[in-house]
C-alpha cells in the first residue's frame, strides 16, 4: 500500500522546500505555470494538488508502476487534466519531449541504485534546458543493533559490496563509514552529483 504523504512530516518539509524554490524561479522570470510536471503521485496526488494550487501548473503526468492500483488511481484523480500512465519512469522515458520544459520529481521509496542513476542520466540527456529535475531516495538502513555485533558486521559487509558494485564508478571505494551514520546519505549525494556532472559534459 502506498503511504499517505500528507501525514508524513518529512515529506511535508520536502514539498515546502520544492515549492518555495520553484516560486523563487518564477520570480526570477521562469514561466513555471507553463511547465509540464511529471511525478509519482500515489493515489493521494498530494504533490499534484499542491503544485497546481501554489504554482498554477496544469500540464501534469502521473506515473504509477503498480497495475493493481490502476482503478484507484483513475478514481482518485483530482483533476481531469492529469494524464495517468501505469508504467515506470524507465518505460516512460521515450515519451518525454525534448522541446518542452519539465519539472520532474523522481521520488523513490527505494534506495539509490544503478537503475535510478541510469534514469537520472537519461533525463539529464533529454530534458530541455531550463527544466527542473528533483531526485529523492531512501537513505535509511535498518541495521541490527549493537547487541548483535556479528549480524551487524555481516549486514554492513553485504551493503558495502552491494553499493560498491552499483555505485563505485561514481563514488569510488565504499567504506564502512559510508554505510553507518550519515555516511549513506553523503554517499548517495556524491554518486548522484557525479552522474549528473558526467552526463552534462555531453550537453551543449
Amino acid at each position: 500500500m502506498s503511504p499517505n504523504y500528507q501525514t508524513r512530516p518529512f515529506k511535508h518539509v520536502e514539498r515546502k522546500i520544492f515549492v518555495e524554490t520553484l516560486q523563487h524561479l518564477r520570480n526570477a522570470g521562469y514561466e513555471i505555470s507553463k511547465y509540464h510536471y511529471l511525478g509519482f503521485g500515489s493515489f493521494y496526488y498530494t504533490d499534484f494538488v499542491l503544485f497546481n494550487r501554489l504554482l498554477s501548473i496544469k500540464k501534469m503526468t502521473c506515473l504509477e508502476n503498480k497495475s493493481n492500483l490502476a482503478k484507484r488511481m483513475k478514481f482518485n484523480k483530482p483533476f481531469k487534466f492529469i494524464k495517468l500512465h501505469i508504467k515506470d519512469i524507465t518505460n516512460y522515458l521515450p515519451q518525454i519531449k525534448s522541446n518542452e520544459p519539465y519539472i520532474v520529481w523522481l521520488d523513490y521509496e527505494l534506495q539509490l541504485s544503478d537503475e535510478v542513476l541510469s534514469n537520472v542520466g537519461s533525463l539529464i540527456g533529454t530534458l530541455m534546458s531550463g527544466s527542473v529535475l528533483i531526485v529523492t531516495v531512501n537513505a535509511h538502513i535498518n541495521l541490527p543493533s549493537d547487541e548483535y555485533p556479528r549480524l551487524r558486521a555481516d549486514k554492513i559487509k553485504f551493503l558495502q559490496k552491494k553499493y560498491e558494485e552499483e555505485l563505485s564508478p561514481f563514488c569510488g571505494d565504499v567504506k564502512k563509514s559510508d554505510i553507518t551514520g550519515n555516511g549513506l546519505r553523503l554517499l548517495f549525494i556524491k554518486s548522484l552529483r557525479s552522474k549528473i556532472a558526467d552526463v552534462l559534459k555531453g550537453r551543449p
